[in-house]
């Protein structure tokens, strides 16, 4: 039996060194040779659906592209025969998409053997982590999609990618954010370290510190400083504020005040309870944007 790939501590252990060459005939192709490397159409290599990166660098590509031309594939890319005899690729998509853009019609292959869905993820994740070619998001996503689909914890997923656990948290809660901020990360308008100075403000508030980050180039640094003192605001605005003129009875006061402090805390926004004489009165709730009161809404109708 042939030793399981260590993830944990990359893909080089998976190439192996100075094998020889083998060709694949498209109408008949020899029985495989698992860890050889071998020529495989591109037409018969399939992407892979568990691919956590979805965006590719166009300038990059051309380079590489202009790289593979003259050398050739330096890298092999790493396939999993499929049932009715085609290939699947594990990882090398890059190289694969600019081996297509140089005009060439096999690129130099290695098979492996994950043995589910989850060992071809983690194949792929491990090489996007180390190449550093994944923005946050999709890192995010695939960090999700391993938790979410196949159960892993995040303390495996750190062990799998070689980062801390406290990454691996950090990085989902950026799935937290709303799909615009996560589009400015995914296109580059900021970083992370500002995603995260986000995260640290309350929820109604992000949007607009995100459109401020962007407008006035702040850095993380002044990003973080920002959202604390947004956070200091919105503190000081929720203080509890009742209007009982119905009686001066501490005991009623007091159970109106942890209603109303009990609200807030379940709707994270300020509120304001008003109580009649005789019974009755209002609930004022405040709103930040349009997208808040749908947010209020939805949790109210879910309450």
């Amino acid at each position: 039996m042939s030793p399981k790939p260590a993830l944990g501590k990359g893909l080089k252990a998976l190439i192996p060194q100075n094998e020889p060459v083998a060709a694949l005939s498209a109408d008949l192709p020899p029985p495989i040779a698992k860890n050889w490397v071998m020529e495989i159409p591109l037409n018969r290599i399939r992407p892979n659906p568990s691919q956590p990166r979805s965006r590719f660098n166009e300038s990059e590509l051309d380079d590489l592209a202009d790289s593979i031309s003259q050398h050739g594939v330096l890298q092999p890319v790493l396939l999993r025969e499929l049932p009715d005899g085609d290939f699947e690729l594990v990882s090398g998509e890059r190289r694969k998409k600019a081996a297509e853009l140089a005009g060439l019609t096999a690129v130099p292959s290695i098979l492996v053997n994950p043995d589910n869905s989850v060992g071809s993820l983690t194949m792929a994740l491990v090489e996007n982590v180390q190449r550093a070619d994944l923005n946050p998001i999709e890192l995010a996503r695939a960090f999700f999609q391993l938790s979410d689909e196949f159960g892993l914890t995040q303390d495996e997923i750190a062990r799998i990618v070689g980062k801390s656990r406290p990454h691996i948290a950090n990085t989902l809660r950026l799935l937290e954010l709303e799909i615009s901020i996560q589009l400015g990360i995914q296109e580059g308008k900021i970083s992370a370290g500002h995603a995260r100075a986000i995260l640290s403000a309350p929820e109604p508030t992000r949007a607009a510190l995100y459109r401020r980050i962007v407008v006035e180039g702040l850095s993380v640094r002044q990003a973080e400083k920002a959202a604390r003192k947004i956070a200091k605001r919105v503190v000081k605005s929720h203080s509890v504020k009742v209007t009982d003129v119905a009686s001066d009875d501490p005991i009623v006061v007091s159970m109106i005040s942890d209603m109303q402090r009990s609200i807030e805390s379940s709707l994270d926004r300020k509120v304001t309870i008003n109580r009649k004489k005789r019974g009755g009165g209002n609930i004022v709730m405040e709103f930040y944007s349009d997208r808040d009161l749908e947010t209020l809404v939805e949790r109210l109708r879910k309450k």
